[in-house]
């Protein structure tokens, strides 16, 4: 059959819905995506507020976006570290009788990293963030006892100084997970700036999971109640405040 007549029998298939990423140039050197980099080519660029409008735009068209829920979550972490050099951006949820959390959603972290991300209620920073939905602030990950080094040992990490941060994902008030990340100290942006950050794409996980619940259960898709203000989000785990 020649190329002409299998155009004229063969129906076009139709795109499937992608993600239109715009990618921040990329330094040559670095192993772009590996659990390693820090991302120094977005450490110390002046159009930071450009930039965190264009992550916010591309995080809101992700939302809008009929893919399956793991492949937006995914997009919305490779934006994190792309874009605002968060790296190793992970998601993880609770199981059913709320005992631990496990990460589910990751990027930069490989599968083995992924499995040993698993954390007892009130265990760990991570587990912290989860038993009280306070969110956590360090740092400096070597100065703090707390900070468990389980799903990535600190020797995988450049010798920098490494901060880590982690909010509460919650659906209706209810803590069902934890986001969390982390970032070069030498980074020009401040930590509380990239706080607000991480609230905003936790708040925006919780409402694509909830969505997806709903579908599960066949209800009908009703606004997700304002989570208005909460005295736990806006403290930090103790003792781990923002210091300096």
């Amino acid at each position: 059959m020649t190329k002409n007549e299998s155009m004229l029998t063969s129906p076009p298939s139709e795109p499937k819905p992608q993600v239109q990423i715009q990618r921040q140039p990329q330094a040559p050197a670095a192993e772009t995506g590996s659990c390693n980099g820090l991302r120094p080519d977005v450490i110390a660029r002046s159009d930071e507020p450009k930039q965190q409008l264009t992550f916010m735009h591309q995080i809101t068209a992700c939302m809008a976006n009929p893919l399956d829920t793991d492949r937006v979550i995914h997009q919305m972490l490779q934006l994190m570290s792309e874009w605002l050099g968060l790296n190793q951006g992970r998601v993880l949820l609770t199981n059913a009788t709320r005992t631990q959390i496990r990460i589910r959603h990751a990027y930069g972290l490989t599968r083995a990293d992924k499995a040993r991300g698993c954390f007892r209620r009130g265990e760990g920073l991570t587990g912290q963030v989860f038993a009280t939905g306070q969110v956590c602030i360090v740092q400096d990950i070597d100065a703090e006892p707390a900070y468990l080094p389980r799903t990535i040992e600190r020797s995988r990490l450049p010798a920098e100084t490494v901060s880590f941060m982690a909010v509460p994902i919650r659906q209706d008030r209810l803590v069902i997970g934890v986001l969390a990340c982390i970032r070069s100290r030498n980074h020009t942006r401040a930590l509380n700036d990239d706080l607000d950050i991480l609230r905003t794409v936790a708040g925006l996980i919780g409402q694509r999971l909830w969505m997806d619940a709903a579908r599960a259960a066949d209800t009908p898709l009703t606004p997700v109640p304002p989570m208005g203000p909460c005295l736990e989000d806006t403290r930090s785990v103790q003792p781990h405040r923002l210091r300096g």
